[in-house]
């Protein structure tokens, strides 16, 4: 999905794990906690704002600034919800 906010196109990225492959990790923080989006943009004003709605909304949030430091951080694997800018510099 690409949504538009402010002028600027983001890409949401949402995956479900069905339950007969889950691992036993992913069920007890899918049951134990609210699930994770992580916004990644370069922008710090953006980043917040976002992270804010989606923690208004009920999720927990995790605010990253790069597309590479997301692909190196441990929420690769624990996020259930992308929304990323499309462009960054």
């Amino acid at each position: 999905m690409i949504a538009i906010v402010a002028n600027t196109a983001y890409l949401i990225f949402q995956r479900d794990i069905p339950s007969a492959i889950a691992t036993n990790k992913a069920r007890i923080r899918l049951l134990s906690s609210a699930p994770i989006v992580s916004v990644v943009d370069d922008d710090e004003s953006i980043r917040a704002a976002m992270s804010s709605l989606v923690r208004s909304l009920g999720y927990e949030s995790c605010a990253i600034c790069s597309a590479e430091e997301f692909l190196t951080s441990p929420q690769l694997h624990d996020a259930s919800c992308l929304i990323t800018d499309v462009q960054m510099q």
